[in-house]
């Protein structure tokens, strides 16, 4: 592990102050070794759609959701009050919205939305957990993808309603991976390497951004709708802002600062709940917690605060997501059914689940509020064994 950088980085924001302190904590307890055993996969004999957690499986893993027929592709989570929402989308035409009161429940509400003879490939939440963003292939060569909004009913046995649509989003190019923010959503297309921002509200086109990469990994948006990344076929990860300083007037666009410090190419890109801090992977094997909290406009540079080395089969992290406290970060490398959870402040691999899913994981999400007893963070995963688990903190 590399030494932290010297440099002077900018005082946090009020609102990382309990995050600071928890992490100080942190750094007095003693350290943890990665659990060495293997889940147990076998099957759940419960026969509704939504097994119960596995008896024999990790203890980590408090729920396993089935339903989907195919691979998941994408997932999302938003709350409402204590109720947590998870939406999947997946290869089998369908996505599908999952009501949990209780995230270790045997059963839940389920609402689906089923799309005709397209693939859902990318799922996001807007404002509310009623508010649904879909990213969809036709599956024809150069067809494109279509983005949509549905609107989920509060009436039980009510069809979702489309709201709008939008044919070719990305001309005859596929969208790759798709984020959002409360009122903004991002769609990031691989080959053509544009970057779309797009109200979720209307539907319109806000802005579409050229990264000028030969290829796009994936793009994820600030909690607090103000930055978005890019993750591309170069070392280096550009970050633009969108500004709007009045709600009639038009949002500007700007790229503000580029996190260099890469040797190969970077394959995610994750933000913090309070929009004060990056954390990004990339195929030279390291993983890099930054600072950009500091005066752009001032031509101050991002602050490198950790630099560590994967420490999983495949030589790096293909996927990133940190959790809301800040205090924890779910891993996974490629095509691997291991998952990980690390400190981001230090890099320690608090928690290994060797099968965590029985082939490739394809997707994980935080929930917003902790969800289990009270205090646990929740995770959600997905793989091509075409299953959702929900994992409890395990701090």
């Amino acid at each position: 592990m590399s030494p932290k950088p010297k440099e002077t980085i900018r005082p946090p924001t009020p609102a990382t102050n309990e995050t600071e302190i928890a992490l100080k904590a942190l750094d007095a307890l003693p350290a943890r070794r990665p659990s060495k055993k293997q889940a147990n996969p076998t099957k759940s004999k419960a026969k509704s759609t939504v097994g119960a957690a596995q008896s024999a499986s990790h203890p980590l893993c408090v729920n396993t959701l089935k339903g989907h027929n195919d691979d998941i592709t994408g997932l999302a989570m938003s709350a409402e009050g204590t109720c947590l929402h998870l939406a999947s989308s997946c290869a089998d035409s369908t996505v599908r919205v999952y009501k949990l009161d209780d995230v270790a429940a045997k059963s839940c509400h389920i609402v689906r939305i089923n799309l005709e003879h397209e693939k859902a490939v990318a799922v996001a939440f807007g404002s509310s957990p009623s508010e649904v963003v879909v990213a969809a292939c036709p599956g024809a060569v150069s067809a494109g993808s279509r983005l949509c909004k549905y609107i989920i009913p509060s009436k039980p046995g009510a069809a979702p309603e489309l709201k709008w649509k939008v044919d070719k989003a990305h001309g005859n190019f596929d969208i790759l991976s798709l984020a959002a923010s409360k009122t903004l959503a991002l769609s990031c297309s691989n080959y053509e390497t544009n970057l779309g921002i797009w109200s979720i509200d209307s539907g319109k086109l806000i802005e579409k951004v050229n990264t000028n990469q030969l290829v796009n990994n994936s793009a994820s948006i600030s909690p607090d709708g103000r930055f978005f990344a890019a993750a591309t076929f170069t070392a280096d990860v550009k970050v633009w802002e969108l500004l709007q300083h009045k709600v009639t007037d038009p949002v500007k666009c700007t790229r503000v600062m580029v996190l260099q410090g890469h040797k190969g190419a970077v394959t995610s890109v994750a933000f913090s709940a309070d929009s004060t801090k990056m954390v990004t992977a990339s195929k030279d094997g390291f993983l890099i917690l930054w600072n950009i909290n500091v005066r752009y406009q001032l031509s101050e540079d991002p602050k490198i605060l950790l630099r560590t080395p994967c420490v999983m089969t495949g030589g790096h992290y293909s996927k990133i997501a940190l959790s809301p406290s800040g205090l924890l970060a779910a891993v996974v490398a490629p095509a691997n059914t291991t998952l990980h959870f690390l400190l981001p402040h230090n890099g320690e691999v608090v928690e290994e689940v060797l099968l965590a899913h029985s082939s490739e994981i394809t997707c994980f999400v935080w929930a917003p509020i902790p969800a289990f007893e009270g205090n646990h963070e929740v995770l959600a995963t997905a793989g091509g064994d075409r299953k959702l688990k929900l994992w409890k903190s395990p701090l």
